[in-house]
Formats: C-alpha cells, structure tokens, sequence
C-alpha cells in the first residue's frame, strides 16, 4: 500500500516481513531518516497481508487486515502516532457478513465506513460502518453477484452528502461500475458502468473529489488497453474519459489521483522506457498528460504503488520492489512538488 502522514511522519504497512513474517507498521521521517518499526503484525493477533494503505482518522493511524487475527478473516487496528501504542479495534468473522478488507477506512458523517472484498449473502463484498471504539458494526449494503455490481474495491469517499465508490468487477459490461450510497448508507446507485470500448476497465480506489466532479482512474481499458483517467459530475451525469495511456506514456495507472498545485498527480504500474511505471500528471481538462519521472529499477525501485502522498513541499511515494528484493522489499521516494528532484529516501528489505 502506500504512505499517509501523521504527526509529521510518513506511515505505511508492508505484506510481510517482520518477527512473525506477516508484516509490520512503520514510520519514517519525511528526511528520510528515522525508520521505526512500530508494530510486528502477527496472525494470532493483528492478522497479516494486507495491501491495503493506512489510514489517518481521528488523529489515529488506522489499518486493516485482510486474513488471521482471532477469528481468521482480518481485523481492524489503530495506533497512537504519539507514543506507537496499538489497540485491536475489531477482528472480523464469517458472522460478521464482511472479510477480506479492501484498502483503508473513512471518516464521515459519524462513522467509519469501509469496504470489503467478500462476505455477504452471494460473498461479492459489502459495505460496512463501524463506531471508533469498534461498537456497532453494522452492514449497510450486500453485493449480489446475480442481479449487479460486486467485489467492490478500495477506500469510499465522502462528498456532496454521499459515499462514493467503485467495483472491480460486474455491471453490464463486467468492468466494474462507479457508485454512491446516501449518509446512512442507504440508496445505492449505479453512476457509470464500465467496460464498453473504449471505455476504460476496472476503476481504481482512493476517488477524488474537486469543484463538484469525482476524478479517478481505470487499470485497463481505453484506446490503448492501457489504462485511462475519467471524470464525473457530483450529480452522476457526465461521465468523459480525460486520456487514456498508451505504454510510451505508462500502462495501468495503479490507486487514485492527488491534487498538487492544482494539478492531477498518480503513478502507472508498468510502461515507460523500462516498462517499471511512472509518476504521471494532468490538468483537471484532460490536457497536458505529462512524464514526471520514469522508474528504471537502477537504484530507484520499480512498479510504484498506490497511492501519493503531498506534505509540504515534497510529494511522497513507494515502489513494489527495489534492486535489493524483487519479493518484499519496497523503495520509499520524494520529489519536489515541481516534478523535479526524485530521490529515494528508503529501501524496505524482508527484515
């Protein structure tokens, strides 16, 4: 997953590695220096690989688990960012309707909402809110893999009085749709379905929300099969596909868009010269679809994950790999906010 800030540090979660091989919380400062680890993820506990990115809520440092812990299907868990204490907020069961977390948690109206990949009546994921204490977790909306969209992706996101998210998969075309649900959670409704060439394919998470339009990517699809940046009126209504990448420019955007300096910023996970993917940007119009920096795996990483991250003057991110393990290790980069001055500020190993 990717990186978040809190107290002035970048936090992020690896897959694995760690005393238990099952993942760690870390933190590190934005100079690149002073990387802790502050919690050993261990299956009999916290539960263990997850992919999904940490969340700031509440000033806690949120994560999700995706398997293991007490009951075997994932929990929930908060840390402190000021003294690294954690607390098991919940750990999910079959009983529960909801595992296989996707991605990260959100705040809005009152509660923690978040997505899971399974669970529910046909297991094609749901949508779920919980109180910050792990108190009243309910259930709000089932997928059905019979009559709709299913296996939601990624982290919702609220805007305009609603929850907006994305499916990976179902919906005419079976390429996912875009949706939102009203504050209780309640009126779910299709805005797009995706899939019809040259549409884009299988919407990425982390959607976001500027001047009363919904930005977000495709991981497939488009002109090019490659990929493509989309956006959608608050209201549901026009929804235009912005650019769509074609490998000389990056294939297969991965995570959401930021915005920094009034610009739209993410990364591909493959293209490029190196074909090792590329931080990327484009006006809020479509136009000017640019090459920051192209990943060529010599010392610098290869396939950037999702998603940025802005804190100052510099934009933060992390790559898959790096020279030093193609499996679990990871590169933690920086650039300046005008696109110049990549530098890595940490290489992950397994330990």
């Amino acid at each position: 997953g990717g990186l978040v800030e809190a107290e002035g540090k970048l936090w992020g979660m690896t897959q694995e590695g760690g005393e238990f091989g099952d993942g760690v919380v870390f933190s590190i400062d934005t100079s690149g220096t002073n990387f802790n680890k502050v919690l050993d993820l261990s299956g009999s506990s916290f539960g263990r690989f997850s992919s999904n990115p940490l969340a700031v809520l509440d000033d806690r440092v949120y994560g999700m688990t995706q398997i293991a812990g007490l009951y075997n299907q994932g929990t929930i868990f908060k840390v402190n960012p000021l003294n690294n204490q954690s607390e098991l907020v919940k750990a999910l069961n079959r009983n529960s309707l909801a595992y296989d977390f996707d991605r990260s948690l959100v705040d809005a109206y009152g509660k923690l909402w978040g997505i899971s990949t399974e669970g529910g009546p046909s297991n094609a994921g749901n949508v779920f809110s919980i109180n910050r204490d792990g108190t009243d977790f309910t259930v709000v909306h089932d997928f059905d893999l019979a009559e709709g969209p299913y296996s939601p992706l990624g982290s919702l996101t609220a805007a305009f009085s609603r929850l907006w998210g994305v499916t990976e998969l179902g919906g005419t075309y079976d390429g996912g749709v875009l949706f939102s649900l009203d504050a209780q959670g309640g009126d779910f409704t299709v805005h797009h379905e995706f899939g019809q060439f040259p549409d884009g394919v299988t919407p990425n998470y982390d959607l976001l929300v500027r001047e009363g339009q919904i930005f977000g990517t495709t991981s497939e699809g488009g002109d090019n099969l490659a990929g493509t940046i989309f956006s959608n009126n608050a209201d549901g209504s026009g929804y235009t596909i912005l650019a769509a990448f074609d490998f000389d420019n990056g294939a297969f955007p991965t995570g959401g868009l930021i915005d920094v300096n009034g610009k739209l910023w993410g990364v591909t996970e493959e293209g490029g010269t190196d074909e090792n993917g590329n931080i990327f940007t484009i006006n809020y119009d479509g136009s000017e679809l640019t090459t920051l920096y192209e990943f060529q795996d010599a010392g610098d990483g290869f396939f950037p994950r999702p998603t940025l991250v802005a804190y100052g003057s510099k934009v933060y991110g992390s790559t898959q790999g790096n020279e030093l393990t193609t499996a679990t290790g990871k590169s933690l980069f920086s650039l300046n906010t005008d696109g110049t001055g990549l530098q890595i500020e940490k290489k992950l190993t397994a330990n």
